[in-house]
């Protein structure tokens, strides 16, 4: 198993939940269920905690251990070394904390403070009217006062104006703190022009008033909280240069902003210099260590961390578990995860909400839905109330899992406890609906929504697409009627109308795509980047380049500037349909326009050329490919491989085929059988012989390798080696397309093997896959050399070019006949007569054959009288099919009378004629009479002879 994590993985445990950098706080929400509110969900036996917390023990094959010390040793003392935060350390620390300290400060003064009315004075004035509101307090607020006052200020403008009142008082002493406080809120509104003026007027007054730690920590934050980096690290620079080494506080500060922008190594370095001279000395440090290492996927240092942590005699707080049993979750260790929790509450620290959460996650990500709605029981019977998030992932595993009835009581508790189930769930709940088939269940949970509003664009678009999906195109288009009869106006966003045009895509609506992104101006929506590439990818899909072409100039015209995998679909499906010139063309615009080509851009020009045989241009394109410092892939040679192919360039084929072998998964196969098609029309058997069995070792070969093999020993008379290998591909499942179809049946018909050709034609004919021309040519093959007259045969090749309607069915008849199958032949003849309309006389000759042959003379007999009765005159072949009928019945007056009956109607017998009746009388034992027409035969022929 595989330790490493990654930051998907993280992410993916992460989502819907608060994060650890959010919220340092760690509170309970108390909150409880109602009294006397029973849940309808599930109930769900919440197992027995340990009793004792060792060592975890390590999964098989892993090579960390999670935690290298004894959680109970180091549990049973914990000591607090936490230091007492003075006035200066509280204005520096986040906004949580001020916050608990104001909320502090509050009650203190409840009795006599002036600060509720101060609060209220300013609340209700605006900036300009400052000393108005705050007359009756002049000179009466004290510096502690002033920074409570500061800090509550619901906007900056108010606290911007409120500190420069402040500063015009005379018996105002410049404080510190109160800048601290006016740098947090300037810099958390990204006003920087401001927080630079009163940094400015701050150091102005450098002889009695000084930056402190806090002064920079505040800067590196809110710098650093709004993406500029470099700007947090000159203001750390600057810090150190005024001889300040960072606090504890400020160390956090730049280790989060490095964590953020996901700069590890940073962090870990700036930590490791700072610890050389400092110790931690507060629970949030390790917290902040632990985070960066998780988030780093390095659980070997995550363990570290809290080991050191308990070591240190720090006792760990929410925030620790809950990182902590994060990390463990997203490596899955879920038995780790669980003795966590089980500590936390053990050593009074009662799991939160946010600690419910995140186990219900993990388990509902590793498919452990049991566990996650375990927690979900234990969570309501502690006391901790769920919260949307809560209902959220719960409500997404259980409709994943399509667990309706689960689902629906989960839903029937939150109606009860009054949450409403959010925009993020209701798509997700009609999607489950839909994909298990259920669409008037589906369709009521979307009225449901409906009615009681508030469903975003976001989420109708995912209601759209969870019926367009589907297939359910009309379901959509209702949905998206709907869209715009909300409470957010009468126009749909254009996130809906990106939606609902792939959804016609998908259902190959073309039209109604065309016609509703025209709609779009009408209805004062204006189509956006994905809107453009959403259709110039659905037409370059459907085999339709103009179109998407079309669409193309038009996204230009609207200042839209295509992405290179745009420009890739319109170049790919020109080069599939053999547009070459025309891919080139695309290329040349993407260039103009300043848009980079990529690997796949060439790949495909260099396919465009080689599916028309320029070799010239295919290569001119690889060369640019490579000056450009792109890798080619096996997908790039197979293209080279294929234009040398086509152009008869073997040396070149052969050069690009051993540089695919140094590639780390070597040749592909569409490569391989193009070199074994190469080889074959070389005559290099040995060199097919050897890449084919090289194919086959690895579990390549597919059916045109074999295809290409019969027809390689076909062609230079290996018979027994073709059919060998036509043999394998029947047993292996390979007779799947008309390609390999012919290629077996023509090696049997080589062979002389009619039996076999004509189960491989009756397969064939059972996979519905259409006889070609190679196919009746074939057919014909066998027909002649089982024996069937020329005339019969002709007469059936131009039954079938007439497009007479039973002609393949004659075919049918004539070729089980002759293969034996004359159950199978019988069959089709009966077919061939309920088909209900006139036969002709290759019809009819086709089912005397086949009843003759299957030594039936009454029924051969039978058809031969009705087409007399119906008017078709009987040919030679008619003829030879009663002699035939009548030979294998052994009626050799039958055989004569029919034979004389022939020729006194004016038909010359042929030479398969003669040979059926010679056989016929051979058969009976009556030699003389086949000297007799043997005799006839020679002088017919030597007359023949004389004539020409």
């Amino acid at each position: 198993m595989d330790r490493s994590i990654t930051s998907a993985v993280y992410q993916s445990i992460m989502i819907s939940l608060p994060t650890f950098d959010m919220d340092l706080s760690g509170r309970r929400d108390t909150r409880f269920l109602p009294a006397g509110t029973k849940s309808k969900f599930p109930s769900i036996p919440v197992p027995m905690m340990p009793s004792g917390f060792n060592l975890l023990r390590p999964r098989p094959n892993c090579s960390i251990q999670i935690f290298r010390v004894s959680l109970q040793e180091d549990f049973k003392a914990p000591h607090h070394t936490h230091t007492q935060p003075n006035d200066d350390y509280v204005a520096a620390a986040n906004n949580n904390k001020i916050r608990n300290r104001i909320t502090t400060t509050r009650r203190k003064y409840r009795g006599g403070s002036c600060i509720p009315s101060i609060l209220q004075a300013l609340q209700n004035s605006d900036c300009d009217n400052i000393e108005e509101a705050l007359k009756p307090w002049m000179h009466k607020i004290s510096p502690q006062e002033q920074t409570i006052i500061l800090i509550e200020q619901p906007t900056w403008e108010k606290a911007l104006a409120l500190f420069k009142w402040f500063h015009m008082q005379e018996d105002y002493k410049p404080n510190v703190i109160h800048y601290n406080v006016i740098l947090r809120i300037l810099g958390r509104a990204k006003k920087w022009e401001e927080l630079e003026d009163c940094w400015a007027q701050m150091t102005k007054q450098k002889d009695e008033l000084l930056p402190t730690n806090n002064t920079y920590g505040t800067l590196i934050d809110v710098y650093g909280r709004a993406g500029l980096k470099s700007e947090a690290l000159h203001w750390l620079q600057h810090m150190e240069q005024q001889g300040l080494q960072p606090d504890e506080v400020t160390m956090n500060t730049v280790v989060h902003m490095y964590k953020k922008a996901r700069e590890f190594a940073q962090a870990e370095e700036f930590y490791r210099k700072w610890s050389q001279t400092h110790r931690p000395q507060r629970a949030f440090t390790y917290n902040t260590l632990i985070d960066m290492y998780g988030k780093a996927g390095r659980v070997g240092e995550c363990s570290n961390a809290f080991s050191e942590m308990l070591k240190s005699g720090i006792c760990p707080d929410t925030v620790t578990f809950n990182t902590m049993i994060h990390i463990c979750g997203s490596h899955g260790y879920l038995e780790e995860a669980e003795v966590l929790m089980n500590k936390m509450v053990e050593i009074g620290c009662p799991p939160n909400v946010m600690t419910y959460n995140t186990l219900i996650a993990m388990n509902a990500k590793n498919n452990n839905i049991d566990m996650a709605l375990t927690y979900f029981t234990r969570m309501k019977q502690t006391g901790v109330r769920p919260n949307i998030v809560t209902y959220r992932t719960l409500l997404r595993v259980l409709c994943g899992k399509h667990m309706i009835r689960e689902a629906e009581s989960l839903v029937q508790e939150m109606d009860e406890l009054g949450v409403h189930v959010d925009d993020f769930s209701r798509p997700v709940i009609i999607r489950m609906c839909i994909e298990m088939g259920l669409l008037m269940k589906a369709w009521a949970w979307f009225e449901r929504f409906r009615l009681l509003g508030g469903i975003s664009s976001r989420s109708y678009g995912a209601i759209i697409d969870a019926y367009g999906e589907m297939g359910y195109w009309l379901e959509a288009e209702k949905v998206f009627g709907y869209s715009c009869e909300t409470e957010r106006g009468a126009r749909q966003s254009v996130l809906e109308y990106n939606v609902m045009i792939k959804v016609y895509g998908i259902a190959k609506h073309y039209d109604k795509a065309r016609r509703l992104f025209e709609s779009m101006d009408n209805e004062g929506v204006s189509p956006d980047e994905c809107t453009y590439n959403s259709l110039i990818q659905m037409f370059a899909a459907a085999k339709l380049p103009d179109d998407a072409k079309c669409y193309m100039i038009k996204m230009q015209e609207a200042g839209f500037v295509p992405s290179c995998v745009t420009f890739c679909a319109v170049i790919a499906v020109n080069s599939s349909l053999g547009r070459a010139m025309e891919a080139e063309d695309t290329y040349k615009e993407m260039l103009k326009m300043g848009v980079e080509a990529d690997e796949v851009v060439y790949g495909a020009l260099i396919n465009a050329f080689a599916q028309v045989g320029n070799v010239e241009k295919a290569v001119h394109y690889f060369q640019i490919m490579q000056d450009r410092g792109f890798v080619a892939n096996c997908t790039v040679y197979s293209s080279l491989i294929k234009v040398y192919r086509k152009v008869g360039h073997l040396r070149e084929a052969q050069e690009t085929y051993e540089k695919m072998k140094n590639l780390g998964e070597g040749p592909d196969v569409f490569a391989t059988n193009c070199m074994i098609d190469f080889y074959s029309d070389a005559g290099m058997v040995s060199e097919a012989e050897s890449i084919f069995n090289d194919l086959k070792q690895v579990g390549q070969a597919n059916e045109f390798s074999y295809a290409m093999m019969v027809c390689l020993y076909k062609k230079i008379g290996r018979l027994s080696q073709a059919i060998e290998i036509a043999k394998e591909m029947q047993e292996l499942g390979f007779l799947t397309n008309k390609l390999s179809f012919n290629n077996v049946l023509g090696v049997y018909a080589a062979e002389g093997r009619l039996r076999e050709a004509t189960e491989i034609f009756q397969q064939m004919l059972k996979v519905k896959i259409s006889p070609d021309d190679i196919t009746y040519k074939t057919l014909g093959t066998i027909l002649k050399k089982g024996g069937l007259p020329m005339e019969a045969v002709n007469q059936l090749e131009i039954a079938r070019e007439s497009g007479i309607p039973y002609s393949m069915q004659a075919l049918i008849v004539t070729l089980y006949s002759m293969a034996g199958m004359h159950e199978e032949a019988l069959e089709a003849c009966e077919q061939l007569k309920e088909i209900g309309l006139e036969l002709d006389v290759s019809a009819y000759n086709a089912a005397i054959y086949a009843f003759g042959s299957a030594a039936r003379i009454d029924e051969a007999l039978k058809m031969f009288m009705s087409m007399k009765t119906k008017g078709i005159e009987p040919d030679v072949a008619t003829y030879t099919s009663m002699i035939i009928s009548y030979g294998k019945a052994g009626l050799i007056e039958g055989v004569k009378r029919m034979f004389n009956k022939m020729k006194y109607e004016g038909f010359q017998p042929n030479e398969s004629t003669y040979r059926v009746v010679i056989d016929a009388y051979k058969s009976a034992g009556r030699l003389d009479l086949a000297g007799l027409v043997t005799q006839e035969m020679q002088f017919t022929k030597s007359l023949k002879e004389q004539k020409h």
